[in-house]
């Protein structure tokens, strides 16, 4: 099930002889190296220049040319319409989505409202809570918040409603989530505040990380989209790391398996193999079973870190489609004693699977730890 299982003699625990035009066992296997290590020597180059650049207080690498940190919540001190105080403190260490609203509003209001508790539905078992801030906090009391959240169905333990200092918040609004709020004193209360209808996503550490619309016009997809992200961030499963394991199993297995037939061990080189293709099995069971439940995950980078993810991402996928006839064609030949035509095969087999769990691997570390948005 590797480059040189043995062919067939009397002795099927045999080495193979040398077939012609092979490469030899030494440039075989560095020639298995190559791949992976490139891979993942460009992961690492990844995640050491991104540690370099926020050390400078630059992403450009990520996020383009001239691009800045991403922003931070500044702290603000606010009462819940249950009266208790609630700071940016209090919310750290879990996602949250911030919603802005007034009680009075004849407008959009009651739509986002409706939205957000349609995400409370959407994101229930997960850890991200929602925060609606009121931008007419002069008459939105914590008595008026409550009986409004009441209508709406609000969890009073995931979903917040915050009013205070109109000052605080329209400095809150205004500065951190750099957002328009503007007040008319003299048109009816239904009209009297101008204010975004945006949804604002912020991660564990109050970063700000995106803004998506709920207007007619883009709200379902931006909807969907916050979703799928929201869940990412206030994930409670640990699939992707189950997924990047199984991954680094197969590949360090496959390494084993080579190891094995070369030194003529060819009983436990077939079950390591055999084990290897359970372990890759097994992640693609995974696999696809977390992506039915959070959807593909968009990779937030751009520039230089786009372009390689993009490139291992696509070449992984790829090459893991012709995996999949090619390791089943292999372990069926070597299981029917095939040696010879199974030493053939196995020598395009084994780069290929080798390369899909290395970048299987790679693709995690970019996606969900050296460019996340989550800590």
């Amino acid at each position: 099930m590797t480059p040189d299982a043995p062919s067939t003699t009397n002795d099927p625990t045999s080495a193979p002889p040398a077939s012609r035009g092979a490469l030899s066992p030494r440039r075989s296997l560095a020639h298995a190296f190559v791949a992976p290590a490139v891979a993942l020597l460009l992961t690492a180059g990844a995640w050491i220049d991104s540690n370099r650049r926020s050390a400078e207080g630059r992403n450009d690498f990520f996020l383009g040319k001239g691009a800045v940190p991403l922003p931070v919540i500044a702290d603000f001190s606010l009462t819940e319409r249950s009266g208790r105080p609630v700071s940016l403190a209090s919310l750290r260490g879990r996602p949250w989505i911030a919603g802005f609203a007034f009680t009075r509003c004849g407008g959009p209001c009651p739509k986002l409202t409706g939205e957000m508790r349609k995400l409370q539905d959407s994101l229930a078992g997960t850890d991200v809570s929602l925060v609606t801030f009121t931008v007419d906090p002069e008459f939105d009391t914590p008595r008026v918040l409550s009986e409004y959240a009441d209508q709406f169905g609000a969890d009073k333990e995931r979903w917040l409603f915050l009013t205070g200092d109109e000052r605080a918040v329209k400095k809150l609004v205004s500065e951190s989530f750099f957002l328009p709020m503007e007040k008319d004193p003299n048109a009816r209360p239904s009209e009297r505040i101008t204010h975004s209808t945006k949804l604002a996503l912020v991660d564990r550490e109050g970063r700000l990380l995106n803004y998506f619309e709920t207007d007619d016009r883009l709200e379902a997809d931006g909807l969907d989209r916050l979703v799928k992200r929201a869940r990412l961030l206030g994930r409670t499963t640990c699939m992707p790391e189950v997924n990047a394991a199984l991954n680094a199993t197969s590949g360090l297995l496959l390494l084993v398996g080579l190891a094995l037939v070369r030194r003529g061990r060819v009983a436990q080189h077939k079950r390591t193999m055999l084990t290897a293709l359970a372990v890759s099995v097994a992640f693609l069971a995974c696999y696809v079973t977390y992506h039915a439940q959070f959807g593909s995950v968009h990779f937030p980078g751009e520039g230089g870190a786009r372009a390689l993810y993009l490139g291992i991402l696509i070449t992984h996928v790829g090459l893991a489609f012709l995996l999949v006839p090619l390791a089943a064609t292999t372990s069926v030949l070597g299981l029917k004693g095939s040696f010879e035509r199974h030493a053939r095969v196995a020598r395009l087999t084994f780069p290929v699977w080798l390369y899909v769990s290395s970048t299987g691997v790679a693709v995690y570390l970019l996606l969900y730890r050296i460019y996340s948005g989550v800590p």
